[in-house]
């Protein structure tokens, strides 16, 4: 096992150099001298890590470090194992994971892992930096797209190899990414090798026709001219050294792109960072949607209308590219019937030239076009192999990123088309499925049975009610309830204003004194006629006492029971003048509560005597309260222009929340048996005919 390595400042390298580097790396032997160090300090580089590791299980179920190499502290030496034990099971499962840690300063690290290929069960381990948080999904992109060791030392590249098919790496698959790698993996053969075919170099001669690979028959499979070869990590070399900064910018925008969220913004950065790169006028996206190439996004234009003439041109010149193998390469002057669309688009736009690359998916099938437009003449068309192998990544992803930012009832529809399609067999599977349904729905209406149930309206009504009125003429001084609230027995509800009661009491005591006295003095001078008198007024006098004695105790009106006030407002009642016998409040008990139904008189004949059914309450339509017929009154009631309804008493099977008041209304859903399907969809028209068309039968 190599040593392991922590080095000062890792040796810095731009973008082609890095590539390079890792290229030169591969050729070694793994057992070569400080192998392994000497890969974890180029990852370090590539992945802008802190610290790098590879650690490969032993026989003995532990983890052994192969080698490792990190710039500033050993924190990640120190704590990888421990992490690991999470870490690397789920690796292992999905290809790659990474957990949020603190290091001994309690600052945030990110410890991330990578499966290998080629080594066993063997991690490699990346220790970023809390500042790249925001790029983590381009650095692990970068770390699977290094860490296949298929094989030892690849062998010398040969002129044919050099040429070869560049194959795409075939990184462990992973929720999100298994897309980008599988795809790329099962088509480089066609799209990559045609695009290299297709690209000449800068000083060609100028070509105004179709491009057509020329050297198909050269460009072989890169296993078949190198049968030694280290596998795909190498083939992802090979296909570096076409233009390694190409290559890279091309896998940084396709890292770009993946991050985006939806589609339309993905696609938007995808043309936007190609014409950048390629120094294009503007480049437009054509994609296939329902069966058509459509315009889903153009460079520097961040919305357009579809129904523009611009739009249909570019959708014509879509179609045009349809018709051929390849890649199409024209200038404005070229004249050719075949590309109409092609010589009417540089005219509007005036573009010297333009460049339309045919995407395909594994199949063949073109589901893609990119179109450039140049303004400057130029010599040849652009190199896009690199392009190409990225596009090859980036094609299933955005295809899924387009499923999921579809309408939720599209996406609905193609998932029950393709479970249908499944059942029921191709073509024409809606009209298909309509017809079973209907089919079902008619036999299930002519031979089914189901729960008739009548429709009533319907309240809660109870017979403990009680009145409470003024006792005397007076004015209401307080009040202390309104309708609704509920009472408790001996509730003091409102009070009347008893000043001037108060006051006769006091009169009428003072009275009281003096004809007490007047009888006192003609008991002592025994003048028996003024003390007959005086007794008679002073008995009179005590009975207004009692009177007015009576009403004030009668002032405050009281709740007689436990319940709930029906009637009587608070803001009516206050300060209002009352007679003796005004009605000032209702009260009602709640635990008497039955229910009022009435039912129309055409169903009236279904109902039968100790029915059960269900109350929906407009306050809580959500709860279904159950009841039992009890009582049926068999005298109509005339309910406006609703006709006659019977009245019908039910009880309730539940006890009464406390939330119900006397008064509430609903509806009633009342089980009238078992009837035929359409005779219950049916009978009421039916009976309608019969009472119109009275005088046909």
């Amino acid at each position: 096992m190599n040593a392991p390595h922590n080095g000062g400042a890792t040796p810095a390298h731009d973008a082609g150099s890095l590539i390079q580097a890792l290229n030169e790396h591969r050729r070694l032997p793994h057992d070569a001298p400080g192998y392994w160090n000497d890969y974890c300090a180029l990852m370090l580089a590539l992945c802008r890590a802190s610290a790098v590791l590879i650690a490969q299980r032993a026989s003995s179920g532990g983890w052994r470090l192969l080698g490792q190499h990190s710039v500033g502290d050993d924190w990640a030496a120190r704590n990888w194992e421990p992490a690991l034990a999470d870490l690397a099971a789920r690796s292992l499962e999905k290809g790659y994971a990474f957990t949020p840690l603190q290091d001994d300063a309690r600052r945030l690290r990110i410890l991330a892992t990578v499966r290998t290929s080629g080594l066993g069960e063997a991690i490699l381990i990346l220790d970023i930096p809390e500042r790249e948080r925001g790029e983590l999904n381009e650095m692990m992109m970068r770390a699977m797209l290094a860490t296949d060791f298929s094989a030892g030392k690849a062998p010398p590249r040969t002129a044919s190899a050099a040429s070869a098919t560049p194959v795409p790496p075939s990184a462990p698959a992973t929720p999100e990414v298994s897309a980008f790698f599988a795809n790329a993996a099962r088509a480089s053969g066609a799209s990559v090798s045609a695009a290299a075919a297709e690209a000449p170099p800068d000083d060609a001669a100028p070509r105004s026709h179709l491009a057509r690979e020329s050297a198909g028959a050269a460009a072989q499979p890169l296993n078949a001219a190198a049968p030694d070869a280290p596998g795909t990590a190498l083939a992802l070399t090979h296909a570096l050294d076409v233009n390694s900064d190409g290559t890279l910018a091309m896998l940084d925008l396709a890292a770009q792109v993946m991050n985006e969220k939806r589609f339309r913004a993905a696609t938007l950065l995808l043309v936007n960072g190609v014409a950048s790169h390629f120094g294009a006028a503007q480049v437009a996206l054509g994609w296939l949607t329902q069966g058509a190439l459509r315009t889903v996004a153009i460079s520097h234009v961040d919305r357009f209308e579809h129904n523009t003439e611009n739009v249909h041109l570019l959708e014509d010149v879509f179609v045009e590219v349809l018709g051929h193998s390849g890649a199409v390469w024209r200038a404005a002057t070229d004249i050719d019937p075949l590309f109409a669309a092609h010589a009417k688009l540089s005219r509007v736009l005036d573009f010297a030239h333009l460049y339309a690359l045919p995407l395909n998916d594994v199949a063949g099938v073109t589901k893609a076009v990119l179109l450039f437009g140049f303004k400057e003449s130029r010599q040849a068309p652009p190199r896009t192999a690199e392009l190409t192998l990225a596009m090859g990544f980036l094609q299933p992803w955005l295809q899924e990123l387009q499923q999921r930012d579809r309408w939720w009832g599209a996406r609905l529809r193609d998932w029950a088309t393709q479970k249908l399609t499944g059942w029921i067999g191709p073509g024409h599977v809606w009209g298909r499925f309509s017809a079973v349904v209907l089919s079902l729905l008619l036999l299930f209406a002519l031979f089914g049975k189901l729960e008739y149930r009548i429709e009533a309206s319907a309240q809660l009504t109870t017979d403990s009610t009680r009145l409470i009125s003024a006792q005397f003429d007076g004015r209401v001084e307080s009040v202390a309830v309104s309708a609704g609230d509920a009472v408790q027995a001996g509730t003091v509800m409102a009070t009347l204003d008893t000043r001037e009661l108060r006051q006769q009491e006091l009169d009428i005591r003072a009275d009281r004194e003096r004809l007490s006295a007047e009888a006192d003095k003609a008991r002592a001078v025994n003048n028996l006629a003024e003390l007959g008198i005086s007794e008679a007024r002073l008995a009179q006098a005590d009975a207004r006492l009692a009177r007015v004695v009576q009403y004030l105790e009668q002032a405050s009106a009281v709740a007689p029971f436990d319940g709930v006030v029906v009637a009587g407002e608070r803001k009516d009642l206050l300060n209002a003048p009352v007679k003796k016998g005004d009605n000032l409040f209702r009260v009602a008990r709640i635990d008497g509560l039955y229910i009022e139904i009435l039912v129309p008189e055409r169903d009236v004949r279904f109902v039968k005597p100790g029915a059960m059914g269900e109350l929906r309450l407009l306050s809580r339509p959500d709860q279904h309260i159950p009841f039992h017929l009890s009582t049926f009154i068999p005298m109509a009631q005339v309910k406006g222009q609703e006709g006659n309804h019977f009245l019908i008493k039910a009880k309730l099977e539940q006890a009464a929340p406390s939330w119900w008041r006397p008064g509430m209304s609903g509806i009633v859903l009342i089980d009238g048996g078992k009837q035929n399907v359409s005779w219950i969809f049916t009978h009421k028209l039916i009976d309608t005919l019969r009472i119109k068309l009275w005088w046909l039968a």
